[in-house]
């Protein structure tokens, strides 16, 4: 299932929000300062396509009209059988109102190596990711998580 919730933080600040589809969780907090970072991503304008949003996702028909497209949407890049693939972790109600409205939306994409420094899950699953990773030539380093 894919959905995304907030967690609370110490001291009553506001929730941590994260991202879960499958096995895997996102710290979404974390991948939005990663995808700050200006020198390395860039958001580039993109039709969203309403694919993007995976059919377990909680929709709030209220949130869809609310949502702020000034704000990019935000892809993790994940590996599965040696191949990479994207997934939407935030971003979800600005992508269904572009939809609606034929409006583009900014996205960014996380590199493997960052989405492997929000990502939490099974640790074979992890591992497995970043030895396909370096072996496609998509990790310069070790990640650690």
């Amino acid at each position: 299932m894919k959905r995304t919730k907030g967690r609370p933080r110490d001291g009553g600040r506001r929730p941590v929000q994260v991202f879960t589809c499958g096995p895997f969780t996102f710290h979404v907090d974390r991948a939005l300062a990663l995808a700050g970072n200006a020198e390395k991503y860039r958001p580039q304008k993109r039709w969203p396509n309403p694919a993007w949003v995976g059919p377990f996702i909680e929709v709030n028909e209220e949130r869809i009209e609310e949502a702020d497209l000034s704000r990019p949407v935000l892809f993790a890049t994940l590996l599965t059988d040696g191949r990479p693939w994207r997934l939407l972790i935030d971003g979800n109600h600005r992508v269904l109102k572009a939809v609606r409205h034929g409006a583009q939306v900014e996205a960014i994409q996380l590199d493997l190596a960052d989405t492997l420094r929000v990502v939490q899950g099974p640790a074979h699953l992890i591992e497995r990711m970043r030895r396909d990773g370096a072996q496609l030539r998509l990790l310069s380093e070790r990640v650690e998580a």
